[in-house]
């Protein structure tokens, strides 16, 4: 009797031994399951940055929609340019035309004219005279807009050298002539009224 009381309380302590090993290695998978869970990074690539694995340049960028280059069309709905009434005349080349409806628009960009300082060029203007090329000189501060009046004159003026002196001829030009076929790095002299150009001419070069 005794050996069998022996016997079956082995038994009972080796099952009460299992059971809690195996309650040990479930919290233990548990635990180790849970500390050991993936950290999941999402990265945006965006295409305006390049390729950053790669080491490739960035993206040009597009304008915005609220930017627009100036406009050549004739039916351009942009506001057209202020009136330019803090001078009665100007030098300038004619860095681009448009239309704004009807109406003819220079871009210039302003010039100095030797021997005179700009607020008396501004009052009182100069005259086309024959230029070798030293007369005038870049601000190159910034490109204006001016609206042109739709009764300007247009005039070019050339030259010529020959044994008797210099020979001067002024032709006038339709506003289509002047703003298709006047060089971009001939001087212009511009007269204004009402804050319109109402005369421009070329400068002759010889």
């Amino acid at each position: 009797m005794h050996g069998l009381t022996e016997t079956h309380s082995r038994r009972r302590a080796s099952t009460i031994v299992a059971a809690l090993g195996l309650v040990f290695i479930a919290t233990g998978c548990s635990s180790e399951s849970g500390s050991a869970s993936p950290t999941t990074v999402f990265v945006t690539r965006s295409a305006a940055l390049g390729d950053v694995s790669t080491g490739s340049s960035a993206a040009s960028v597009s304008p915005s929609a609220g930017s627009t280059a100036p406009s050549t069309s004739s039916g351009s709905a942009a506001a057209g340019p202020l009136p330019t009434i803090d001078r009665g005349f100007d030098a300038a080349l004619i860095a681009s035309t448009r239309r704004e409806g009807e109406d003819l628009v220079l871009v210039i960009d302003r010039l100095t004219v030797a021997g005179l300082d700009d607020a008396t060029l501004a009052a009182n203007g100069t005259t086309a005279i024959p230029d070798s090329g030293d007369r005038f000189g870049n601000q190159r501060v910034a490109l204006y807009e001016v609206g042109v009046a739709p009764d300007a004159v247009f005039v070019l003026t050339s030259c010529t050298r020959g044994p008797s002196g210099v020979e001067q001829t002024s032709t006038p030009l339709t506003s289509e002539e002047f703003a298709s076929s006047t060089p971009r790095d001939a001087p212009v002299l511009l007269r204004y009224a009402a804050g319109l150009v109402s005369r421009a001419e070329v400068n002759p070069r010889c």
